[in-house]
């Protein structure tokens, strides 16, 4: 920011074209960066929105899963408790016939 004072200055001062020219790049890059700037700044309003949606998406897949998992462990108990109904009836049938 110093350099540009002082190169307005000179232009000013001493009709510098040289102090002139550096004047007008400097302007040129500060409106490069200043689009830059919005750019970023859009960027930045959007994380926010983004991190919002994706713990979202997180959040439903995370319970879908859940769901699955309990959806296949209830099926699972099905499954066991026949096999443990078949197992007292062989283990009594068994006894039974021992005693």
């Amino acid at each position: 920011m110093e350099k540009i004072l002082d190169w307005s200055d000179e232009v000013n001062q001493n009709d510098d074209t040289k102090a002139e020219r550096k004047l007008e790049k400097a302007r040129e890059r500060v409106l490069e960066l200043n689009v830059l700037l919005d750019d970023l700044q859009f960027e930045l309003e959007m994380i926010p929105k983004e991190v919002t949606q994706l713990n979202e998406a997180l959040f439903h897949e995370t319970i879908s899963l859940i769901y699955t998992y309990i959806t296949s462990g209830k099926e699972r108990v099905g499954e066991l408790d026949v096999e443990i109904q078949d197992l007292r009836k062989q283990t009594w049938s068994t006894l039974c016939r021992k005693v």
